[in-house]
Parts: C-alpha cells; sequence; structure tokens
C-alpha cells in the first residue's frame, strides 16, 4: 500500500471513529443527566432521538451532493461542529441548550459520516476498508 493509501484509510478509520463516538457514549450517561438537569429518563431519550434526527438529515441531505463538495473542508466542519457541541454541552446552562447542543453534534457527526462513506466508496477495496472502519468503531 503506498503512502497516500495509508493516509487515505488512516483517515477514513479516524473519521469512522469520530463520526460515531457520540452514539456509544450517551446511553451511559442517561441518569446522570437525568439527575443533573432534573428531568424524567425520556427526556435524556428525546435529547439522544434529537442527536440521532440531526446525524441522520446531514448523512441523508449530503449523500447526494457528497461527491462535489470539499471533503476535506467537510470534514473540518463536521469535526468543528462535534467539538463545539461536545464542549458546550459540558457547559450547558440548561436542558434546552443541551438539547441544542447535542443536536449539533449530530450534525456534525453525519457531516463526517457522509465524507467517510463517500471515502470508502472510492477506496481500492472498499468492503475491506468498510470493514475495517466499523470493527475500529465497535
Amino acid at each position: 500500500m503506498s503512502a497516500r493509501g495509508f493516509a487515505s484509510q488512516a483517515a477514513i478509520l479516524v473519521a469512522a471513529v469520530i463520526g460515531e463516538m457520540g452514539s456509544f457514549a450517551l446511553p451511559l450517561m442517561v441518569g446522570t443527566l437525568a439527575e443533573h438537569y432534573g428531568v424524567a429518563p425520556g427526556a435524556i431519550g428525546f435529547m439522544i432521538s434529537a442527536q440521532i434526527a440531526m446525524f441522520s438529515l446531514a448523512t441523508l441531505g449530503l449523500a447526494p451532493r457528497v461527491h462535489r463538495l470539499d471533503r476535506r473542508k467537510l470534514a473540518l466542519v463536521g469535526c468543528g461542529l462535534i467539538i463545539l457541541g461536545n464542549l458546550g454541552s459540558a457547559f450547558a446552562p440548561g436542558f434546552a441548550a443541551l438539547v441544542a447542543l447535542r443536536a449539533v453534534t449530530g450534525l456534525g457527526e453525519g457531516m463526517v459520516i457522509a465524507m467517510m462513506t463517500a471515502a470508502v466508496a472510492e477506496a481500492k477495496s472498499p468492503e475491506s476498508v468498510f470493514a475495517h472502519a466499523w470493527i475500529l468503531v465497535v
């Protein structure tokens, strides 16, 4: 594998982890978040649903257009939104702000996953790259 091919595959693997990290961590924090914000666990489920909805909308909205976009910029903006959403979530003054910030995080995650999926599709061995990405995520 060439250095460029290795770098591309490494970037795809990192994007997969970044794009999916929140989906694995949030369910572990339901009780703590509900207690901290004084809301029912079902409200935390709403918050997680808002994040997943924005993830889905971003991924589905970008999928038909991603080949015409600058993937590096898309990944940078997506990562920026993830960082903004996560840092903001750590200091959210109230539950409504937390929901909005988790939605921003989901938007960024969807952007990163859309970029990653398009990059996988163009790899020399897409099945192998896709498998490696999801093995690393899980």
